[in-house]
């Protein structure tokens, strides 16, 4: 009779606790909402945490994998990134931000062919968006396809002049191809439309030393030391500023 009694009170006790857990635990909403915060403050490893609690609750939910292969991609966690792409995609095939996920992840591993056939998917229905041919062209120079890049590419900052990217990245692929007067005019567009951004400031200067005009480039690496002190040592190290002079460095490093 004692024995059927504790067992009464143990099971009672149980289901008590379970209930007031199921009472206060979060629900599905609020961690969504905790996710999403965590993002926001670039606290990824914890966004992809609560995004799993949102599935322990809701498996099926679309936005929850996608949020957490963003966040995953943000962690370079690409592999990861994919799955949660693909779950996000059985559930809701059409999407296209799943499957602009999905490219970049493919990206991030160097899959660049899977890569462009996601894009290619993308641009059937979405043929004016500039970021998709820009990730096209990302695609196609990774995989040799240099004029086909550069096409697509002279077709972004054409249809979008005021969008820095594409005219960084058309610099980058005229550099690589052996062009740096055609690289350098690219740069220079790119400075017209933020003339504070270290990266086309800096492959501006390497561009310029690479063409001969090393006051020009000089004078371009002092303004950016003003706002970055360790720019001297960074510069020593890369081999695009291989050429300057000590004496040169060490004007990046003077007040």
């Amino acid at each position: 009779m004692r024995v059927t009694a504790s067992l009464a009170s143990i099971y009672w006790v149980w289901m008590m606790s379970s209930a007031l857990y199921l009472h206060f635990a979060p629900s599905a909403s609020e961690y969504r909402t905790l996710a999403s915060e965590a993002f926001d403050r670039e606290e990824y490893a914890a966004s992809v945490e609560f995004q799993d609690k949102v599935l322990e609750i809701a498996a099926m939910d679309y936005h929850a994998h996608y949020w957490k292969g963003r966040a995953l991609s943000k962690e370079e966690d690409y592999e990861r990134a994919l799955v949660s792409f693909d779950l996000a995609l059985m559930i809701r095939p059409e999407e296209l931000a799943a499957l602009d996920g999905k490219a970049r992840a493919l990206s991030g591993l160097g899959r660049f062919e899977e890569a462009l056939s996601v894009l290619n998917q993308i641009q059937q229905r979405d043929s004016t968006s500039v970021r998709v041919q820009y990730n096209i062209a990302f695609c196609l120079q990774h995989l040799g396809r240099r004029e086909e890049a550069l096409t697509i590419l002279r077709g972004v900052v054409a249809a979008d002049p005021g969008w820095m990217p594409g005219h960084i990245r058309l610099g980058h692929m005229l550099d690589a191809a052996g062009r740096p007067r055609q690289a350098l005019a690219a740069y220079a567009r790119a400075t017209a439309i933020d003339s504070t951004n270290d990266e086309v400031r800096y492959h501006l200067a390497a561009t310029h030393l690479h063409l001969g005009d090393r006051a020009e480039a000089i004078e371009i690496l002092r303004r950016m030391a003003g706002t970055n002190p360790s720019l001297a040592t960074e510069v020593s190290a890369d081999s695009s500023f291989m050429d300057l002079t000590e004496e040169e460095l060490s004007l990046l490093s003077s007040d």
